[in-house]
């Protein structure tokens, strides 16, 4: 299982080469649209606190409070969030409503 500090580091080494090649008359990408939703995913799943969730809602099945107690605190706050979460392409994604009540937005869960 590779390490949140690897994992970290091969983003930002991913982003540092593909910031190299930019044309800079182009428009450059948030780094989150740089990885296909393949990526992204596999990415998730290195992750043990946000591949318990994941895992949970491609089940379908929300785990018990008693479940997730033997989790991390970061697991257990993805739990909390449970209502908020979907999958998109395999992606776990978070539905987020704008403060001035003019729609929603996606947030990627993504590794620290």
């Amino acid at each position: 299982m590779m390490k949140s500090e690897d994992l970290v580091a091969q983003l930002a080494e991913k982003e540092t080469r593909k910031l190299r090649t930019v044309d800079t008359r182009s428009t450059v990408k948030p780094w989150f649209q740089q990885f296909t939703p393949e990526e992204m995913s596999k990415i998730q799943d290195r992750d043990p606190d946000i591949q318990i969730i994941k895992q949970a809602q491609i089940k379908g099945e929300r785990p018990t409070a008693g479940d997730m107690a033997r989790e991390s605190a970061a697991a257990r706050f993805y739990w909390t969030l449970w209502e908020q979460l979907y999958l998109e392409d395999g992606v776990l994604c978070k539905r987020c409503k704008k403060q001035n009540g003019t729609g929603q937005y996606t947030q990627i869960i993504v590794p620290v």
